[in-house]
């Protein structure tokens, strides 16, 4: 038995044919794989003769070349003077290379009973091509599923992703890089961006954001992009998508684009209601991500829109997220001002006292923060701590607290009691 194999045929599928070649050549028949060229891939000489491989070379040739196929033709018996031979094509699918398999039947005597067992070996080698057709097909489609499979669990680990890192500590900026390049890794794309809606002297304007590859945006280019998308979502698109694959490009766009997709980061706008109907139709564009030149495949397609939208809604959420946070924390701290300042006036010897400590206890933490490691957290915390540490004169009679003589212990102790007010509010 001789075997050589191509890379087209997989270890399993030599195997298989192997095997089949054993059990023929316990007919007295010898069996034989060629490629369409007729290259031999498989050749199983254990039938008590040898086959003639110029022969098998020339019959496998013309088989593939006139399309034997086993579903429409089975098992096809060519004859030639000295030998005859069945053959017949194995197809393992519309994009591979075909192969033709033969059974030599040289030694069979050519009596009735020889008749009988070479249309049971042709039965068999139909068999043999409707299998391996079958298995193929099941492989590709089980590939296809695990390539599906592999693909959305990419996805979803992408958007796990930017969800666990949604703290308030992160800036825009790191967590748009991180959404860049974490949607590289699994869109293999030239270039992306994240742009974000900025005041910039006095007029709005989107500006880069984020980034990763080859892509140049300039001011020019985000607000065509923002327009073309604008129009987009007028008819009832959710994106822009632009190449020149199907059709010619419906946008201008630079030499170097190829194909371009543009995605909207929503944001609710404020209304002065808040009813179902304006939730769903007053969303603002608060940014937008655009990515150029697909590597892998010719085009972006709906997959890609899905994919890009969800995570362009997550950092819309994030970004959105940030600014109600920045507004509550000033709210908080305008507050907190509003107060001491309500309190300072009460003693106008320590007016502004509150501020002024607040003030030098946060520069003296950033002054510790560039030579030891010191949290964001932690300096904002000293600065509450400086804005609120007379917060215990709120319960002081401002008698007692303007007072220019001597205290007496009533009123001194009234004094004392203002320290520990102002230590369990700020624990």
């Amino acid at each position: 038995m001789l075997a050589t194999t191509e890379k087209s045929l997989s270890p399993k599928q030599v195997e298989q044919l192997e095997k089949f070649g054993r059990r023929v050549n316990s007919f007295g028949v010898n069996f034989a794989v060629c490629s369409s060229d007729g290259k031999p891939v498989l050749l199983c000489e254990d039938g008590g003769f040898k086959s003639d491989e110029k022969m098998i070379m020339e019959n496998c040739i013309s088989a593939v070349k006139t399309g034997v196929d086993c579903k429409e033709h089975g098992a096809n018996r060519l004859s030639t003077t000295d030998s005859q031979i069945l053959v017949t094509v194995l197809n393992f699918g519309p994009d591979e290379p075909e192969f033709a398999a033969l059974l030599d039947l040289s030694g069979l005597s050519g009596s009735d009973s020889d008749g009988l067992q070479s249309e049971y070996l042709g039965q068999m080698l139909e068999l043999l091509a409707e299998e391996l057709e079958s298995a193929a097909k099941a492989e590709k489609e089980i590939e296809t599923v695990s390539t599906e499979l592999s693909q959305v669990y990419e996805e979803l680990v992408l958007l796990h992703k930017l969800s666990t890192n949604m703290k308030v500590n992160t800036s825009d900026a790191n967590f748009l890089q991180m959404a860049c390049d974490s949607l590289t890794e699994i869109v293999s794309v030239e270039g992306i961006a994240i742009l974000l809606e900025k005041t910039v002297e006095d007029k709005k304007q989107f500006v880069l954001a984020a980034g990763s590859g080859l892509i140049d945006v300039d001011y020019y280019m985000a607000d065509v992009l923002n327009s073309r998308l604008d129009e987009e979502l007028k008819r009832g698109k959710e994106a822009l998508l632009d190449s020149e694959v199907d059709s010619p490009f419906r946008y201008n766009w630079a030499e170097n684009i190829k194909n371009i997709i543009v995605v909207p980061l929503f944001c609710k706008e404020k209304t002065s209601t808040d009813t179902e109907e304006t939730s769903q139709n007053n969303r603002g564009i608060i940014g937008i991500m655009v990515a150029i030149n697909r590597i892998d495949k010719p085009d972006f397609d709906s997959t890609d829109i899905k994919l890009f939208n969800s995570v362009a809604n997550g950092c819309a959420v994030f970004v959105e997220n940030g600014r109600l946070f920045k507004d509550l924390k000033e709210l908080f701290i305008g507050s907190l001002k509003a107060l001491t300042n309500s309190i300072d006036a009460k003693d106008q010897y320590t007016h502004g006292h509150s501020e002024r400590v607040a003030f030098i206890s946060r520069w003296i933490a950033e002054r510790i923060a560039e030579k030891m490691p010191l949290e964001e957290e932690q300096i904002h915390r000293i600065y509450l701590a400086g804005l609120l540490h007379d917060i215990g004169k709120v319960g002081i009679d401002e008698a007692v607290l303007r007072k220019t003589g001597r205290l007496t212990e009533e009123e001194f102790s009234r004094i004392k009691a203002h320290s520990s007010i102002g230590a369990g509010i700020l624990s």
